[in-house]
């Protein structure tokens, strides 16, 4: 887990993107206030309990970290993979929850990854050429040079049982469920060229299911430009929007 600014406020819990960690909020975090309280984890073998992997188990095992690290009124933050975690966590009560951002999130629902581009993930995972090409296909903008190799690094050191089980497993399944335990308001933020998570997308498996169940009213923005690495493509734009959601 990095922390940064531990005795301000608010707190902010960052759950990152599948094959991202800690580290891919490094190019936001400077962009916040200062007095802010910052956590980011990594969620390395995040899901597997007795050598079996369950997305629920992934849910129990980051409300359980974020009881014991984090104490008082807090906002969960989640990526991607990240995002569809943070909900599930959520889900299971969080004492002091006060909001769930999620950061172009794959959905409850089963994520709508073609079965070419899955397939092609698994078998290019573990090498710099694949690596680079991941990075590549989810971005819209160029990363800088030191971003670049931030997510390479971070695409390398995930295990392979952690690539496969999310791929595989975790990305299919429906925890749809998870939505009439919400009881906080949620903000999405999606960039305008990520061809997965799209408004439509959100709007069929997010925000009307929780407007149906009567939770609070969900907001959705849209970075225009951005593909679906946000906290690293944008996180002027990013930071922007934390802001305003928080203050």
């Amino acid at each position: 887990m990095l922390v940064q600014g531990e005795s301000g406020s608010p707190t902010l819990v960052f759950l990152p993107y599948f094959g991202g960690s800690a580290r891919s909020y490094s190019a936001l975090w400077p962009l916040l206030p200062a007095s802010w309280n910052l956590r980011a984890y990594t969620l390395e073998h995040v899901g597997v309990k007795d050598d079996q992997y369950s997305l629920p188990v992934a849910y129990e095992q980051i409300a359980r970290a974020i009881r014991s690290d984090v104490s008082g009124p807090f906002h969960l933050v989640g990526h991607s993979m990240g995002g569809k975690i943070a909900l599930g966590a959520a889900s299971l009560g969080l004492d002091g929850l006060e909001s769930v951002v999620l950061l172009a999130p794959s959905p409850p629902s089963p994520e709508p990854i073609p079965e070419a581009n899955r397939t092609a993930m698994l078998e290019r995972h573990g090498t710099r050429e694949g690596a680079l090409e991941t990075v590549r296909l989810a971005s819209a903008r160029p990363l800088a040079p030191e971003l670049m190799e931030l997510s390479v690094e971070a695409d390398l050191a995930t295990n392979e049982n952690d690539w496969r089980n999310w791929l595989e497993i975790g990305s299919r399944v429906d925890s749809s469920d998870i939505l009439s335990h919400i009881r906080v308001p949620v903000r999405i933020l999606l960039g305008e060229k990520d061809g997965g998570m799209t408004p439509e997308l959100m709007q069929q498996t997010i925000i009307e299911p929780l407007r149906s169940l009567g939770a609070p009213e969900t907001e959705m923005q849209v970075v225009e430009g951005s593909g679906h690495l946000l906290p690293l493509e944008a996180p002027e734009e990013v930071a922007h929007w934390l802001r305003a959601w928080i203050a």
